[in-house]
């Protein structure tokens, strides 16, 4: 049944006069009786009894109102869902991150999005920068927070949005304090704290060490 149909009947019922229901619609009063009309021959049933007053439902008529109004209602339902939907009033986000990101940077921007718009729904979802490339290009996440790789999927489209230094770190007594230029084999006299072997951290830092210089690693949203 076409909408338009039901919305010149449902007002007709409501206004009872065909002239405020054209000019709530926008249309004639011919279009709206040949509305009327259109319904009743579909269904072979009279909807309305008219006198001096005006359009008075008949007993089919009534029945016929009942699902109409619920009908046009879903529709302006419906409409209005789609027009928010695509405003980005409602939907939901996913979220990935790597570990780093995921403390540092994730809680302020999740509050903005919920705070912003309240309707949204978000998820997030922690794992190596790997994974999170990998879910991000099989569009399992929406967008990707993560320590750069240097890897970049080529199904991905990356921005830096900030640089942080990674820095060796130990106890102002420490014997390598008193030292202003410390070298791979320095290090490795010692026992160090490393991420798991699938950290970009950790690749990052055996990158250090191989290269014997101070490496400044790149956060990038994935977008």
């Amino acid at each position: 049944m076409n909408n338009s149909k039901l919305q010149a009947f449902c007002l007709l019922v409501e206004l009872k006069k065909l002239a405020p229901v054209a000019k709530a619609l926008g249309i004639t009063a011919p279009t709206v009786s040949f509305h009327i009309r259109s319904i009743e021959e579909e269904y072979g049933i009279r909807l309305f009894r008219t006198n001096a007053g005006g359009y008075r439902l008949t007993e089919a008529g009534e029945g016929v109102y009942h699902y109409a109004r619920q009908m046009v209602q879903l529709q302006k339902d419906m409409d209005r869902f789609i027009e928010n939907l695509l405003a980005g009033h409602i939907g939901s986000l996913r979220f990935g991150a790597s570990g780093l990101p995921a403390h540092i940077f994730m809680p302020d921007l999740i509050h903005q999005v919920s705070t912003t718009y309240p309707e949204i729904r978000i998820s997030l979802e922690v794992k190596t920068a790997p994974e999170i490339e990998k879910k991000v290009a099989l569009q399992e996440l929406d967008f990707g927070l993560i320590m750069e790789t240097k890897q970049e999927n080529p199904l991905l489209q990356y921005e830096t949005i900030g640089e942080d230094a990674l820095v060796l770190a130990f106890s102002p007594s420490h014997e390598l304090a008193a030292q202003k230029d410390i070298t791979k084999e320095d290090i490795l006299k010692y026992k160090l704290l490393l991420h798991t072997s699938s950290s970009s951290t950790n690749h990052f830092i055996e990158k250090w060490m191989d290269l014997f210089s101070l490496l400044f690693t790149q956060l990038s949203w994935i977008l």
